[in-house]
């Protein structure tokens, strides 16, 4: 039996946005790069510009020198594509690079859950790929409850089943 295509986004693992809190993703991060088990590896990376909706209107001028701007070495070295942007999301050109790839699966890990991840994930699912959530490959610097928030919203966006290592799903498999 063939098995699905499927990539793997990695959502802006980047060095301004390692944190004490958001580090705890890495190690399942690396895992999955290491795991050779996707057949695409699309990473994603913020910058924010002078001029920038971010520095505008919530006064946030961080991630804006090339030391914040870096990603994490193993996902640079790792990703077959990588897709620079200056907002939340990278919609259009994640599913352009998934199209070209002919893939329909993805899954999601990276910074921040409640933010880039969600709007990455929803836009997918939106647009008829099905996306899954490695929440062991995810953090904000939200901190917890931003992460509980994100979870939930998640579990709404892209469904239950998607949302991989919730309380759901460890309650499900332990039921």
């Amino acid at each position: 039996m063939h098995r699905e295509s499927t990539a793997l986004l990695v959502v802006d693992v980047q060095a301004g946005f390692i944190s004490p809190y958001t580090q705890r993703a890495l190690p399942r991060i690396h895992e999955l790069i290491e795991s050779d088990a996707f057949d695409l590896v699309i990473a994603t990376r913020f910058h924010n510009p002078e001029g920038s909706p971010y520095r505008k209107f919530i006064k946030w001028d961080r991630l804006s020198t090339p030391e914040e701007i870096a990603l994490d070495p193993k996902v640079e070295q790792s990703a077959d594509v990588v897709i620079d942007k200056a907002t939340y999301m990278a919609g259009d050109e994640i599913a352009a690079s998934l199209k070209a790839f002919g893939i329909a699966k993805v899954l999601v890990v990276g910074i921040d859950t409640d933010v880039c991840v969600l709007q990455n994930a929803a836009y997918l699912f939106d647009h008829g790929f099905e996306v899954s959530i490695d929440l062991e490959g995810c953090a904000t610097n939200g901190g917890a409850e931003a992460d509980a928030a994100a979870v939930r919203l998640l579990e709404r966006t892209i469904g239950r089943d998607h949302v991989l290592g919730s309380q759901h799903q460890t309650l499900a498999s332990t039921g």
